[in-house]
């Protein structure tokens, strides 16, 4: 038995392992990543949604009268938006009793009401993409990961082959190096889609 060649599929074997490891690691930090991002934003959705109903339940309300207080779960974004939508457009088509000094007033704090809502639906159109965002390619992943595994479980079963057969150790080793320079496609092709 060649100890070169066996030394060959040794390395050919444990760089694979190596490959998928690190590969394996760094799946896991970007899917960390993605998790701590979707919280960030999570959070910053439910302050934002907090304020900008408390702004306009103390600042807005006030001046029309027998005007409801905004109610809603300021966990659900997508309700917080239709309830201060429905809101806005129903106060549009009234006319608060205000004097010309409140009026100027007014109309300001509708501006700045109107700009929290905007960046209310900016953080909640960056959740919704956070949330669609794979972390990995599922489909140059799957290639990369069964090409990977195939060939590290074929260099495996080589040994055990040369073991039991001697006379395959070059044809199995050959077989082996030319998987690992296949290899070369997908592993680029995973790194093309991840940069």
């Amino acid at each position: 038995m060649d100890s070169s060649l066996l030394s060959i599929m040794g390395t050919i074997v444990q760089a694979y392992a190596s490959i998928l490891g690190i590969i394996g690691m760094y799946m896991v930090f970007l899917r960390q990543r993605k998790d701590d991002q979707i919280h960030t934003l999570n959070i910053r959705l439910k302050a934002k949604s907090d304020s900008l109903i408390d702004f306009i339940n103390s600042e807005i309300v006030p001046a029309y009268a027998n005007s409801p207080t905004i109610r809603v779960d300021s966990q659900n974004f997508d309700d917080v938006l239709e309830a201060i939508d429905q809101y806005l457009s129903e106060r549009k088509r009234e006319i608060p009793t205000l004097s010309t000094e409140d009026i100027k007033r007014f109309l300001i704090l509708w501006e700045i009401a109107q700009r929290e809502k905007e960046e209310l639906v900016q953080l909640n159109n960056e959740l919704s993409t956070q949330l669609e965002k794979q972390v990995l390619p599922k489909g140059s992943a799957i290639i990369f990961v069964g090409y990977f595994t195939f060939t590290l479980f074929f260099g495996f079963l080589s040994f055990l082959l040369i073991l039991f057969e001697p006379n395959l150790e070059y044809i199995v080793t050959q077989i082996l190096i030319l998987l690992a320079i296949i290899g070369v496609f997908p592993l680029g092709r995973l790194f093309y889609k991840i940069l």
